[in-house]
């Protein structure tokens, strides 16, 4: 009985020394950011005061999920990436019909007084499935019957979450499913094919978009042509940057934000609050944290022999870098506003849960590569793979 308790506690400190230290640091000084920011948005409207502790138990319900799913085998995960694309295209197709019409988007799920949005979760799914099937083909990835496949694959995500009207989110899937190829040793030809094909598609997809979406995108690069309109946000953002300088107007003090004239300035934007009260100085910290985290994930990847491990890493590095960019993008006018969070800052349960939930899925990779022994749930012997080093 003391053996196995001996056992238990030597695997359980094994495992946490293991960690990557630095990726849960960068994530929860991230977390800590976006509070700082939410509450000083809550100070200027007071019917926003229910989002502070409901920000609080996303973050640590997103730490409870990321030590959890770190302790699990991500093989013995993978080994059941059809099933997981299934129930995902499911989920992200029940949604599409049955969800409420918010903002345009039918991409929330009610669940009592809690709207839950599965497309978030279901990035991690993506990652870890499309991961598997493409580290399962090996060299027969250039075959164009594999392709097939494979793009049918991504297609059982991407479709439903066209058919929710979520721009947005539908730019990440892709932007992580070119990434994943790309790093697996794609060849040129198809990416250039590829490009070649949307930009021949491009025309005939616009002529589908609804009137306020051709709007959304138009306004998006040129905002000063609707500025009380849909280019508001982005004029207001940036004026809300502008106004912070080099060290901000300080904590409670925005002019934008304590006057409420931004919208959604607790999600979407929450960005152009740190540039108001906390200056560039603010803006940059902020955002050389997402750059080291990026990089810490992405080193990971030195350290990973299997290449389904690998290309979960570049995967998840795929979710942080899009959604920064186009949410960088929205704040200062030079992309549609399209409703994408800032990873780990940005006001919202489902988009943190799950960005731990994906910092978890590198945790439980790196755990897999360092050792055998330490203890998980669904721990199985390393299969022995034929996919060659890339």
């Amino acid at each position: 009985m003391k053996g196995t308790r001996s056992a238990f506690f030597d695997g359980f400190a094994m495992y946490l020394k293991r960690l990557d230290k630095a990726i849960i640091i960068l994530s929860a000084l991230l977390s800590a950011c976006g509070l700082i920011a939410i509450t000083s948005a809550v100070l200027a409207d007071s019917s926003k005061a229910r989002c502070i502790p409901m920000q609080l138990i996303g973050v640590a319900g997103g730490f409870i999920i990321m030590f959890i799913v770190a302790r699990i085998d991500y093989e013995f995960i993978s080994d059941f990436y059809i099933l997981i694309s299934i129930l995902s295209s499911a989920l992200l197709f029940f949604t599409a019909i049955f969800a409420d019409n918010q903002g345009g988007n039918y991409n929330w799920l009610t669940l009592g007084s809690i709207n839950v949005q599965p497309s978030e979760f279901t990035k991690t799914a993506f990652v870890i499935s499309i991961s598997t099937h493409i580290s399962r083909l090996g060299d027969r990835l250039n075959k164009p019957f594999s392709l097939l496949f494979v793009g049918f694959h991504f297609l059982l995500y991407f479709v439903p979450v066209l058919l929710q009207h979520d721009l947005g989110s539908a730019i990440i899937y892709l932007v992580m499913f070119v990434l994943i190829l790309y790093a697996a040793g794609l060849q040129y030809r198809y990416i250039i094919i590829a490009f070649a094909t949307c930009a021949a598609a491009a025309p005939i997809i616009w002529e589908y978009l609804r009137v306020d979406q051709k709007k959304r995108i138009i306004y998006g690069f040129q905002p000063e042509l609707d500025p009380l309109g849909y280019g508001y946000q982005p004029l207001i953002a940036k004026t809300a940057l502008g106004s912070g300088e080099m060290d901000g107007l300080g904590f409670g003090n925005g002019i934008q934000t304590q006057n409420a004239l931004l919208p959604a300035n607790h999600t979407d934007f929450v960005f152009a609050i740190i540039g108001e009260e906390f200056g560039f100085l603010g803006c940059l910290f902020v955002l050389a944290l997402m750059v080291l985290l990026v990089l810490f994930i992405l080193l990971n990847i030195t350290k990973i022999k299997n290449p389904c491990g690998r290309l979960i890493c570049v995967g998840i590095s795929g979710i942080l870098i899009a959604q920064t960019l186009i949410n960088l993008g929205m704040v200062l006018g030079l992309s549609p506003v399209i409703g994408v969070t800032l990873p780990f800052v940005s006001y919202g349960g489902s988009s943190v849960m799950s960005l731990f939930l994906a910092i978890g899925m590198v945790q439980s990779v790196r755990q897999k590569e360092l050792t055998d022994k330490s203890l998980r749930f669904g721990r199985r012997k390393r299969r022995i793979t034929n996919v060659s080093e890339r």
